[in-house]
């Protein structure tokens, strides 16, 4: 079900909130410290390592909230610039789907090319406007919300 952006930027207010930053982590730490302990108690090897995995797992978990916060926080900071975003994807031998967007500019300043992973949406491939939220001196963009979705870079 494709959600819209009202509900993407519902879902990106609960996403980035340090609380659920707070709540993913120690869900995976309380996790893989019971699994550990599990481990030791019944001299299992296999579950030792599920709980590292775990541990890596929550690694990748907590980059992703923290670009989730950084786009809550820049949404509520700072003014959107309007920008041209070409989203394209590729194919996996597996048969998932990257996408990529291109921040499309015009004159001496480069073009930006960044994979992301929508939310609650399928990315419609081709060139859109969008409302963007930029940072720092290259002007990487934080969020760039589409008609149809948000885009946070991975």
């Amino acid at each position: 079900m494709q959600q819209s952006i009202s509900q993407q930027l519902q879902e990106l207010e609960r996403h980035g909130s340090p609380k659920h930053r707070q709540i993913v982590s120690l869900t995976y730490l309380v996790s893989a410290a019971s699994l550990f302990g599990l481990s030791l108690a019944s001299g299992h090897l296999g579950l030792a390592i599920v709980a590292l995995l775990l541990l890596l797992m929550r690694h990748n978990s907590l980059e992703m909230e923290d670009h989730f916060g950084e786009a809550r926080r820049i949404i509520h900071q700072e003014q959107a610039s309007e920008c041209d975003v070409e989203v394209t994807d590729t194919t996996d031998d597996c048969g998932g789907h990257h996408y990529y967007a291109r921040i499309c500019t015009e004159g001496d300043t480069p073009d930006r090319s960044f994979e992301f992973t929508p939310n609650g949406w399928i990315p419609e491939i081709g060139r859109h406007h969008a409302q963007g939220y930029f940072t720092g001196r290259e002007g990487y963009p934080k969020l760039l919300i589409t008609p149809k979705g948000l885009i946070i870079p991975d």
